[in-house]
């Protein structure tokens, strides 16, 4: 976990990053959100229907999605995990969905906190209902 945190200031260090109207937002991407939340600890069968369940909301509202569910290999070990999420944060994404219990994860809190520092929006429930879909409660 330490290596991982150590390591954030050296990937938003290392981004190339363009300053728009005073901030810093990533050049490269695909303005996909990604989904965030808690993975280590529950059965899998629970954090897949969770981030499923979050990116066909999303996808309903017109966001492309990137579901780290899908892109992480079911049998890697979390500091992979982590490495391969964090490559497709910061290279194809500048929003990010928090899933109601990604304060319970130290990997989805790594997550949130490179967002902030890159400026991400942050794609919530209340901006979701305001848009007339439904929430996602986990």
């Amino acid at each position: 976990t330490d290596a991982i945190i150590d390591m954030a200031p050296v990937i938003i260090k290392n981004l190339q990053l363009l300053i728009i109207q005073d901030q810093l937002q990533p050049i490269a991407g695909n303005h996909f959100v990604y989904i965030c939340g808690k993975i280590t600890g529950l059965p899998r069968a629970e954090y897949v229907h969770n981030f499923k369940e979050a990116e066909q909301m999303l996808r309903g509202a017109g966001y492309s999605c990137i579901n780290p569910t899908v892109i992480v290999p079911e049998t890697a070990q979390w500091n992979i995990a982590m490495r391969i999420c964090l490559n497709y944060l910061v290279s194809h994404c500048d929003k990010i969905y928090l899933l109601p219990n990604w304060h319970d994860s130290r990997g989805a809190i790594i997550e949130k906190n490179i967002a902030e520092k890159l400026n991400f929006t942050f794609i919530t429930n209340e901006t979701l209902i305001s848009n007339n879909y439904e929430k996602i409660s986990i």
